[in-house]
């Protein structure tokens, strides 16, 4: 199989690697920076630099294309590549943004016999976080209290300032750790998102509550430090704690067990090359079509997410992520909306409508000075055109009285 790389991104150069290590696949082409062409020649002497992204679509027997950028152009040439029957391998960012990955969904709707999505996602197949899947499933810690992920990110400067982190950086890490927090606790429905300072300025800390039919409380925070990046999940249950550490390095995390009121009784620290078990779960899975609608099924969720937490930002409150019950005094607002707008319509038109009726009743009146009709017949024009905006305009303050009582929350 040929692939060709398009990107800046460093994560995939294991993957590259693990091309360079079978007979049956290779990387003919690609498209980098220098920092990271340089990395790719060193494990893919043969493979061709290109200039731009389009030039992908030139290249011959094309049968898959690893893209890891969020550069627009780049994202363009990956749909009209996925679209011609090139099987597509995404590692997910928050940069791609929800439309992109749902453009991708109506490939696959269009085409769903040719439409091959693969996400890149290595920390799910690392043998420590497989482990901690199985002891979950299996219940080794009893009944399950709660998942906290505890995430510092480096940020440079003076030890004396303040480690601010920008929106991108913590979106960008929200999105891999709460892909693998839905790996391991199941499917979440609500989202509660906080931010400690102004994404304009710099956020001191992030965190978010998530919730799900089936899945555990879950609780993830990100804030900055000008020490080494890490993080940190705790897995609670009823029968004793499970602690899965990383820092900088994906392929390397800590193992550690023990009882929630006593010290570690078990340490672990296992190192992972992702590259080939990528490959071969990307093989194995495209040979079917359940499997790619399934990824491409998980990678929507995932950004829904995403989005959730965007939402409940904007109203600083719990949010439904697939399902937000509107108030009624939601549902009044956008009727009285609607209402209003075709009102104002209908009273200027009707008021055109008078000045014409105006006119020939001013002839009329010209022709009988004596005559009372033309100015009975105004006086029940004028009614007519704006008896309907004031009865609008005093229908909105039944909002007022639609409010929730105080002392009450509304629902």
């Amino acid at each position: 199989m040929n692939f060709v790389l398009l990107g800046t991104g460093h994560e995939t150069v294991p993957l590259v690697k693990a091309l360079t290590q079978t007979t049956e696949h290779r990387l003919v082409a690609f498209v980098a920076d220098d920092d990271l062409a340089a990395r790719v020649m060193a494990v893919a002497p043969t493979a061709r630099r290109l200039g731009s992204a389009s030039e992908a679509l030139n290249v011959r027997d094309l049968e898959a294309v690893i893209v890891d950028s969020s550069d627009a152009e780049t994202l363009e040439i990956a749909k009209q590549l996925a679209a011609n029957s090139v099987a597509l391998l995404l590692p997910p960012r928050a940069a791609h943004g929800i439309e992109f990955i749902y453009q991708l969904g109506l490939i696959r709707d269009e085409q769903p016999d040719v439409f091959r999505l693969y996400p890149i996602r290595p920390w799910r197949l690392h043998p420590l976080v497989l482990r901690l899947q199985k002891s979950l499933n299996d219940h080794e810690l009893g009944r399950i209290h709660q998942l906290q992920w505890e995430r510092e990110e480096h940020v440079d400067g003076l030890a004396s300032q303040p480690a601010l982190l920008s929106k991108s950086r913590v979106e960008g890490a929200l999105l891999a750790d709460v892909d693998l927090l839905k790996f391991l606790a199941g499917e979440f429905d609500q989202v509660t998102a906080l931010q400690t300072g102004e994404p304009e300025q710099g956020i001191v800390q992030a965190s978010l509550t998530l919730n799900g039919p089936e899945s555990s409380p879950t609780q993830w925070s990100c804030r900055g430090t000008h020490a080494a990046s890490s993080w940190r999940l705790t897995v609670t249950g009823s029968a004793g704690q499970i602690v899965l550490s990383g820092g900088e390095d994906r392929g390397t995390l800590t193992w550690s067990t023990g009882q929630p009121d006593a010290g570690s009784v078990g340490h672990e620290t296992v190192s992972f090359d992702y590259g080939p078990a990528v490959l071969q779960e990307f093989l194995d899975g495209i040979a079917t079509t359940a499997a790619t609608s399934f990824w491409a099924d998980d990678l929507n969720r995932i950004f829904d997410l995403l989005e959730g937490v965007h939402r409940s930002l904007r109203r600083k409150r719990t949010v439904e992520l697939y399902f937000d019950t509107p108030s009624e005094r939601s549902n009044f607002k956008t009727q009285m909306t609607a209402v209003g707008c075709g009102v104002l319509l209908l009273t200027l038109l009707a008021i055109l409508g008078g000045l014409g009726v105006g006119i020939v009743a001013h002839q009329f009146e010209l022709m009988n000075p004596t005559s009372r009709w033309p100015s009975t017949i105004m006086q029940i024009v004028r009614v007519l055109v704006f008896a309907p905006l004031f009865i609008f305009l005093f229908l909105q303050a039944g909002i007022f009285l639609s409010k929730p009582s105080a002392g009450t929350k509304p629902k």
